[in-house]
């Protein structure tokens, strides 16, 4: 009698999902490709990577400066006193600190900075993204790093990619 109720219950639950995930309808996206392909993807990734090359550019300048002292420091060493010698060693690795925790610094800003763009951008996309999901009745939408397997006509990524140069503004 348990057995049978649990058949029944277990075929119950099947058609019901079975019914249930005929009406749904996924696609997904590959949200890499948009920042790169689209119009405002494209400029935003410009403007990051400008921003990037010119504070790793000041970073490589202050490094080659202190390279500079270094050997400076380094070809006076018999020339000097060892104290001061010693002293000049000191300030050097004192500015040395100082410039490491200046790039990690500014590397970690720049990360921030980034994210922080990519995440506006999304949040600007967003709507776009509803509207065009409710127009196309697509119940779920993935992105597609986190599929395993899929077929291609449920990417809806160049679609995406026209719609958002259309509609979204630099």
């Amino acid at each position: 009698m348990f057995s049978i109720i649990k058949k029944l219950v277990f075929i119950i639950l099947l058609f019901s999902t079975l019914a249930y995930s005929e009406e749904q309808k996924i696609a997904y996206i590959d949200v890499n490709k948009i920042l790169s392909n689209s119009i405002p993807g494209k400029e935003l990734l410009k403007q990051l990577a400008d921003l990037e090359k010119t504070q790793i550019d000041k970073l490589s300048s202050k490094r080659s400066i202190l390279n500079d002292e270094k050997n400076s420091i380094l070809s006076k060493k018999n020339i000097i006193s060892k104290d001061e010698f010693e002293n000049n060693i000191k300030k050097f690795n004192d500015k040395l600190i100082k410039f490491k925790k200046e790039e990690t610094k500014v590397v970690s800003n720049l990360k921030i900075k980034r994210n922080n763009s990519v995440i506006k951008f999304l949040n600007k996309i967003n709507p776009l993204l509803e509207k065009y999901m409710n127009e196309k009745l697509i119940s779920i939408l993935i992105e597609k790093k986190n599929i395993f397997i899929a077929k291609s006509n449920y990417d809806i990524t160049d679609e995406l990619i026209n719609l958002i140069n259309i509609n979204i503004e630099n």
